[in-house]
Formats: C-alpha cells, sequence, structure tokens
C-alpha cells in the first residue's frame, strides 16, 4: 500500500510533466527561429556567390543557367571546396554541400545555437583542417558527437538547407534581382 501515491502526488507528476514538455517546446522553437535566422544567412550568401559566378563567367541570367549554378554551389564541385553535411536517412539530402568559406565564417554562431538549446554540449572539435590543401569532407561530423543538441541542429539545418534549395531553384528571376 506504500507504493500507492496519492492524488497529490499524481496532480504534482502531471503538472511537472508538462511544465517539462513546455520547455522543451520552448527550446526546440528557439533552436528553429536561429537556424531560421543562419539559413537566412546563407540564403544571401549562396545568391550573392551565384549572381558573381554568373557575372564572373558571363552567362545570362535566366531560370535554368540560375537552376544549374545553385546545384554546383550545393553539390561536390572539386574547383570549391565544399562540405558535407554528413550522411542522411534521406537520399535526396545525401548529397548536400555547402561553402567552407561560409563555415568558417560562421562556426562560432552555429556553435552558440547548439549549445543554447543544449547547455551541455561539448564539441571536441573546432573547424576540422587535416592540412593547408585537405579538409575533412564532412565537418559537421563535429557537431554530431551523440549530444541531442548536435544532432536536433543538425537534423533541422539540413531540411531547413534542403527546403532553401528547392526555392531558390523554383525561383523567378525576380527573386534573383533583389
Amino acid at each position: 500500500m506504500e507504493n500507492i501515491k496519492s492524488n497529490e502526488d499524481i496532480t504534482y507528476l502531471t503538472e511537472k510533466d508538462r511544465l517539462f514538455q513546455e520547455m522543451k517546446e520552448k527550446k526546440r522553437d528557439e533552436l528553429v527561429n536561429n537556424i531560421d535566422k543562419v539559413i537566412e544567412s546563407y540564403e544571401l550568401f549562396l545568391k550573392q556567390q551565384v549572381k558573381d559566378e554568373l557575372i564572373k563567367q558571363n552567362i545570362k541570367p535566366n531560370q535554368t543557367s540560375l537552376r544549374k549554378m545553385v546545384n554546383e554551389f550545393s553539390k561536390d564541385n572539386r574547383n570549391r571546396s565544399g562540405i558535407h553535411f554528413g550522411i542522411s536517412y534521406k537520399r535526396s539530402l545525401r548529397n548536400l554541400f555547402i561553402s567552407k568559406e561560409w563555415y568558417l565564417e560562421n562556426y562560432d554562431k552555429l556553435k552558440q545555437i547548439i549549445l543554447s538549446y543544449d547547455p551541455d554540449y561539448k564539441n571536441s572539435s573546432p573547424p576540422c583542417v587535416k592540412s593547408q590543401n585537405e579538409w575533412d569532407k564532412t565537418i559537421y561530423s563535429g557537431f554530431r558527437e551523440d549530444s541531442r543538441g548536435g544532432y536536433m541542429f543538425l537534423y533541422y539545418l539540413e531540411q531547413k538547407y534542403f527546403l532553401l534549395l528547392r526555392k531558390m531553384k523554383k525561383s523567378k528571376i525576380g527573386y534573383w534581382k533583389s
């Protein structure tokens, strides 16, 4: 009979669980909002890269050339140093790369986003440079480290990045003029 809890104990537990769930949802929403800001930043960066490359190669901007250029910047390219997201469970996400230049500029910001979600997160590796000319192509593996913060960060970032690329490829010319 000692194991049976009173109604007050049960109410306290359910209230405690509800508060925990609310806090968890609030943290997740904050993580998603921070990732949205990061994706916005990368969108501006990528748009500028595409525009600069079109000018450099003297290519007339039309939907086909813009789509090809976005593909070129988001896939691994020997002439550009892209950084692989890691292995995704979705086939469409397996070959996504981001710019090494943007990644290095925003590394601390990305790490702070994870820390805001998971204060116990420990990242043992800074941006992974093997040598002056060689990069660890799965640089985001530094964020995985069996941490819920690192995993959630990568999951949402990968999903949002995929949606950004889809949006950029389907956008009309007016999108690129802004």
